[in-house]
């Protein structure tokens, strides 16, 4: 079967905040859950799970550079259990917590 990447790439950007699910994705580019995490790995260099926290993480960051906008307000928005959670997934891929990124963008 022919990988569609792009698809499943376009999926994820699309629905990052939602519950997105690698067997739904499967399905829907009509592939093995464990064929397209390898093909998506392969042709992205990330894991679907990597990819995703870095679209929210990224969406996130938008979101506060809002002063207005309590964390938790974001943790929610895009998605994440909660504002610990959210802390947590934020830190791992910028090396800031959200209230120090907030300081440095606003």
């Amino acid at each position: 079967a022919i990988l569609r990447t792009p698809h499943v790439k376009q999926d994820l950007d699309e629905t990052f905040a939602g519950a997105v699910r690698v067997s739904d994705l499967a399905a829907r580019a009509q592939v093995h859950p464990v064929y397209l995490a390898r093909q998506f790995r392969h042709h992205v260099g990330c894991s679907i799970t990597e990819y995703r926290k870095l679209l929210k993480t990224r969406a996130a960051a938008r979101a506060l550079n809002s002063p207005n906008v309590s964390f938790a307000a974001v943790a929610d928005e895009f998605g994440f259990a909660d504002q610990s959670h959210f802390g947590r997934a934020f830190k791992s891929v910028t090396g800031l917590t959200p209230l120090n990124y907030r300081r440095l963008s606003v």
